[in-house]
This record gives structure tokens, sequence and C-alpha cells, in this order.
């Protein structure tokens, strides 16, 4: 079994932009000890994305209405991290992106189907 201390560094390394350039590891160690407390109880590392549920509703600060290149790594990038881990972590991992589309309906004037389009195209990679 690979230890939390590998997991920790596996995570940083995949995920967290800057990593051995502007951070180190001490600045990252409430997430260590989250880490060692899975690894400890044999859980699986478990990595929740809350989303906002669609773009823009603003036309001049988007292309469309279609997640776009950028969600797509970001979320590509959140999945083989999780793959990763469940390779050299027996007890696994799992990435969770949810979003409250609901919340934000009224508040925001995005109309129904713009929040369906967009799950549908980020479910689709």
């Amino acid at each position: 079994m690979n230890s939390s201390l590998e997991i920790f560094q596996f995570i940083l390394k995949n995920l967290i932009f800057g990593f051995g350039t502007k951070y180190r590891e001490n600045d990252f160690q409430d997430l260590a000890n989250q880490i060692k407390a899975m690894v400890d109880e044999k859980l699986p590392i478990v990595f929740f994305l809350p989303a906002f549920p669609c773009k823009s509703s603003n036309p001049d600060k988007v292309l469309g209405i279609n997640a776009d290149f950028g969600e797509h790594v970001a979320i590509k990038i959140l999945f083989e991290t999780a793959q990763g881990i469940s390779k050299i972590y027996e007890h696994g991992s799992k990435a969770i992106i949810m979003t409250d589309y609901h919340t934000f309906t009224e508040q925001i004037g995005v109309k129904q189907y713009a929040l369906t389009y967009i799950s549908n195209s980020c479910n689709r990679w």
C-alpha cells in the first residue's frame, strides 16, 4: 500500500498549478492531514468539486453556452488524477462534480436549456 505522503505528493504534482515553483508541500498541510486520515481509515480518496452550473449569462463574456476547452481540460485532469490514485492506492479514488443549478436559475437569468446543455456537454467527456 502506498503511504499518505506518496498520495499527497501525487495530488500536488497533478492538481496544484504552481507546485514546486510558487508553492511547497507545507502550504497544503490541511490537505496532507485529510489524506492521511482517509488512508489511515482505509477510505477512498474523494475529490468533491462544487461547480457553477453554467456559463455567464452576459454574451460579452462568453462564446456560447457550451462547455469550453478549459472546462474539458480541468475535468480531464481531475478524473485522471483520481484514476492515477486508484492505480497506486488499493482503496481507490473518485471525483464527484456537483452543481445546484436550481439555486442560480432565477438570480442570473439563465434558461433551463442552457443549464442542461452545458451539463450534457461535460458528461460527454
